[in-house]
């Protein structure tokens, strides 16, 4: 049984509430922006390997689901997110591949951005997880042993082995 846009919209909102009452305990911790908002839903929208537009289109058509939650967050891999902002969500960015190339320094990327990304579900405490494209882990796995090509031209591949100790 397929149901309406409007009538899915209707039953995940007391669903959320529901939920959120018994799993508010996870958000003591969490860094929101106030401590009303810790018992309150929280979404994360994974946006990796994904264009603007298409993103932006996608969040549009989602709008109305992810009004049910009382914070939206849009994890996005580019630094073009004015329309995000506009539309009512918070966002949070990392860098994406072209930036990683451009931006080439010992530091393994892969590392860096899991890190970032458990930092950024530790600080946010979601209760629900959406993916628009690539997944968190396949987007840090598509980050490891990639070649990069430094402005001189010179050919560097990632090593993680002399971070792994302090990956945590």
């Amino acid at each position: 049984m397929k149901l309406s846009d409007k009538i899915r919209s209707r039953l995940l909102k007391p669903v959320i509430s529901l939920y959120s009452r018994f799993a508010g305990s996870r958000k003591e911790t969490a860094v929101l922006l106030s401590g009303t908002a810790k018992s309150k839903p929280v979404a994360l929208v994974w946006a990796f390997g994904i264009s603007e537009l298409e993103r932006d289109a996608k969040l549009q058509d989602m709008k109305d689901h992810l009004d049910a939650f009382h914070t939206v967050v849009v994890v996005c891999d580019s630094n073009a997110f004015s329309n995000l902002l506009q539309m009512g969500f918070r966002v949070e960015a990392v860098p994406s591949h072209e930036e990683q190339q451009s931006h080439f320094c010992d530091l393994p990327w892969s590392t860096y951005l899991s890190r970032r990304i458990s930092r950024i579900r530790n600080n946010w405490a979601p209760d629900f997880e959406f993916t628009l494209a690539k997944d968190p882990d396949e987007f840090v796995e598509s980050c490891k042993s990639r070649q990069l090509t430094t402005s001189n031209n010179i050919t560097m591949t990632e090593d993680l082995e002399y971070l792994e100790d302090y990956a945590s």
